[in-house]
């Protein structure tokens, strides 16, 4: 049966990579003397799952650091990525120079630049970089045989869920996250993430070069809601700037056996 899918190329707690970049533009400086510009020293892109969430969910953060040999207080850096400008205050890094970060985006190539605006409004542009990465290449699709029973998606108690993907499949190299988590109702609480992460509630939780296609619903599990995810991991595969994948379907009701 097609279920709803929430279907993330992902686009914290497990950092998979840096991509460093070298400057690559001259500097496009408004009105400042160049060589006081600020300067990137490193781009790039990690990925981290987390939160409070019932599904193995993934997400892509982008990082841009960078260094001045004038430096201003972090207000006065704005960082521009392909021309417009997405983030307006720096942060210090511990070990020295300041950093931006964010959300992803889309994927492809992108120029970054870091902008410095003096507090007698000369604005200071350090050389263009670049931050360039891909979305995994996970299925499209999935499939589950659950039922409907009273308008619910849902699996029997003792029965074997069988889950099938679509082609072309997961890419070589990658490892698998299969997970399967239960909570009491609907709503997942904090309760229920405890449970699954330290207690007897998860069902499956597996990582592995294969996805776990078919598992059985335990009997026990009468009356409660199953969080079916899955995730495919870069590995080595982050420091060449490769975002995850993850796909979760719709909460599936376990219901009693036939019989």
């Amino acid at each position: 049966m097609s279920l709803p899918l929430r279907l993330r190329p992902v686009p914290a707690l497990l950092a998979l990579g840096l991509v460093a970049t070298v400057p690559v533009v001259g500097p496009s400086s408004a009105n400042a003397d160049v060589s006081s510009a600020p300067r990137i020293t490193a781009t790039g892109i990690s990925t981290e799952s987390g939160g409070l969430t019932p599904y193995y969910n993934v997400a892509c953060s982008r990082f841009v650091r960078f260094t001045d040999d004038s430096p201003s207080d972090a207000s006065a850096y704005s960082l521009l990525v392909d021309g417009e400008v997405v983030d307006d205050a720096a942060s210090a890094q511990p070990e020295g120079g300041l950093s931006f970060s964010g959300a992803c985006g889309r994927a492809g190539t992108h120029t970054v630049v870091v902008r410095e605006t003096g507090t007698d409004g000369t604005v200071t542009d350090s050389p263009e970089s670049t931050l360039r990465f891909r979305d995994l290449r996970g299925p499209k699709r999935a499939s589950l045989n659950a039922e409907r029973i009273k308008g619910v998606y849902s699996l029997r108690a003792g029965s074997v869920a069988r889950i099938g993907f679509s082609s072309p499949g997961f890419e070589k190299g990658t490892t698998i996250v299969t997970q399967v988590w239960s909570s009491r109702r609907r709503t997942f609480t904090a309760a229920d993430f405890e449970a699954n992460r330290s207690g007897s509630a998860a069902v499956v939780e597996r990582r592995g070069s294969k996805a776990v296609v078919r598992f059985t619903v335990p009997k026990r599990m009468v009356g409660r809601w199953l969080w079916i995810s899955y995730a495919e991991l870069t590995g080595d595969f982050g420091s060449k700037g490769v975002t995850d994948w993850s796909l979760s379907f719709v909460p599936i009701k376990v219901a009693p056996a036939k019989g």
